[in-house]
């Protein structure tokens, strides 16, 4: 056999050099790996014997701690502590258990939306705004509807537009239809977003989280909408109304121009080239950025 070119030994030795540091490295990242699991596994074990033996403060933070983890085994050693004689410590549980399967942690939350706590009803709301699981929705319609509470009505309307399903669209319009009062300032301004993200997750896109203040730090142009589903088209002229009304609460006409650019229909172009140009500098960059979105 003859010697081999000088290039195929500069390519073996080049290999050769490589493993001999890709092997202690990879050995090292697996001792890691390892330690860090096993370390994982203590703090779980350390935060699950808190959560059952510890006083109302050691479960609330340990729950917390539980909940900063955002993995599946904290949610289910979270579990536990829905019910827990503690008000605070069930809320803070009802938060924790929100990285389980959707389905199976909307099934364990929704029952806290009939708590006798309007503290606890709200945290629910909240996490199911997080789970964003669509069987939801007609839970948190119903307490949209029928709680007693306009805090948890509120949230429950911020929530519906996480959660995105268009079973919220009528009820969600059926508030703005009423004529604004200032106890009902919120709960007309979550509406309105939440009919706009509804429409979003409609289009296929991911809900916007920004508030309207938003648009003018980000300075964003929105990429054109897609078609525009039928159901929305139909709830255009009461964001139009919204919009246009001088009585209405600045921080709802906000979001009811938001909500006309995310449904994206050219029937809203006038009212947004008007307050496009208004005193309000806010609204009116909100109507710009809903106009380029229409297009």
């Amino acid at each position: 056999m003859g010697t081999p070119p000088k290039k195929v030994i500069s390519t073996s030795r080049s290999l050769i050099s490589v493993l001999s540091y890709s092997v202690p490295a990879l050995l090292l990242a697996g001792l890691l790996c390892a330690q860090i699991s096993a370390q994982t596994e203590r703090e779980l074990e350390v935060l699950s014997e808190q959560v059952s033996l510890g006083t109302i403060n050691v479960k609330r933070n340990a729950l917390l701690a539980l909940g900063r983890l955002k993995s599946e085994s904290a949610s289910r050693i979270a579990e536990k502590a829905l019910r827990d004689e503690s008000e605070i410590v069930r809320a803070t549980a009802i938060r924790t258990v929100i990285y389980l399967p959707p389905r199976d942690a909307s099934s364990l939350v929704i029952p806290f939306l009939s708590a006798k706590s309007a503290f606890v009803r709200k945290e629910a709301l909240f996490a199911l705004a997080d789970i964003s699981d669509p069987v939801s929705a007609n839970s948190v319609i119903a307490a949209l509807l029928s709680d007693k509470d306009k805090e948890v009505r509120a949230t429950a309307a911020y929530s519906l537009g996480r959660i995105g399903s268009p079973a919220a669209i009528d009820p969600l319009v059926s508030l703005l239809k009423k004529k604004p009062k200032k106890k009902r300032a919120f709960l007309r301004r979550s509406a309105a977003r939440s009919i706009g993200q509804i429409a979003e997750a409609l289009a296929g896109k991911e809900p916007s989280d920004s508030v309207p203040s938003d648009f003018i730090l980000k300075g964003a142009i929105s990429s054109a909408q897609g078609p525009i589903e039928p159901k929305m088209l139909t709830r255009v002229d009461v964001l139009i109304r919204v919009l246009s009304n001088p009585k209405e609460f600045a921080d709802t006409r906000r979001e009811a121009a938001f909500a006309l650019g995310a449904i994206g229909s050219p029937r809203a172009k006038a009212s947004l080239e008007k307050y496009s140009a208004g005193s309000d500098y806010i609204l009116a960059q909100v109507c710009r950025e809903a106009l380029a979105k229409i297009g």
